[in-house]
């Protein structure tokens, strides 16, 4: 098959580290004994497992994770974020906890969001990560020193930065396209949010604060958050 559509030799192959040997070995001269060249392929990507409390996923330990059952609930940027935040070739282990790490920072992200025309140039500084063997966690580290001086720079930093994203696809979606992913999970309208955040109020003014915990709980796992800041509260989707 590999011949068929790549030729007797190609650029990238890849595979899970268990392949490593005998399999890709096998291949690897199998391959070269049939066509006649030196070389199968130019470089060989294996990636580390993902696991769950640091076991590995399999069919029979029962703790697959289906993309179709994060599909409706969770954006598939925030995914993406929590999948290349490990480097490929080490374990990645899987928790509620990361991918609501992932999809905070996302959300932050977005407030450094502007559309773009055609993306800017990023720096080799910038890139200098992906050169080193696809070194995603730094490449995400570089992403959080862009966002924070596109906080305080210029537009050009703004582009610079949205660019950046882009670039290991990130903040593709427009910030209302965002917003509404997160308004079409909660099952709550605006006005029944206001009534609720107004009950929560009366309970805390009534000095009733199992019953405003009660509320914010409940707002929260409709994915409402609500803050308090200032004697004022405010409410976002989460």
């Amino acid at each position: 098959m590999s011949k068929k559509y790549l030729g007797d030799k190609f650029d990238i192959h890849g595979g899970g580290r268990d392949l490593l040997f005998p399999h890709h070995e096998n291949e690897i001269a199998q391959s070269c004994c049939a066509n006649g060249t030196d070389v199968f392929s130019n470089y060989w990507v294996h990636n580390g497992f993902i696991t769950q409390s640091n076991e590995k996923m399999s069919k029979s330990q029962g703790n697959i994770l289906k993309i179709s059952s994060f599909k409706e609930n969770v954006n598939g940027q925030a995914l993406r974020l929590a999948l290349i935040s490990t480097h490929y070739r080490q374990p990645l282990d899987w928790s509620d906890k990361l991918l609501e790490e992932s999809k905070k920072t996302i959300d932050k992200w977005y407030n450094g969001y502007i559309e773009l025309v055609k993306p800017k140039l990023i720096s080799d500084d910038d890139l200098t990560p992906l050169y080193d063997d696809l070194n995603t966690p730094k490449y995400i580290a570089n992403l959080h020193k862009l966002y924070e001086k596109s906080q305080s720079g210029s537009l050009e930093d703004k582009k610079v930065f949205v660019s950046a994203c882009n670039f290991v696809g990130l903040l593709t979606e427009t910030r209302e396209e965002w917003n509404n992913f997160k308004k079409n999970k909660s099952s709550l309208s605006n006005e029944l949010i206001e009534i609720k955040i107004k009950e929560r109020n009366k309970a805390r003014d009534d000095k009733n604060y199992e019953l405003a915990d009660k509320i914010r709980n409940e707002l929260l796992e409709k994915g409402v958050q609500i803050e308090d800041k200032d004697g004022k509260t405010s409410w976002k989707f989460k």
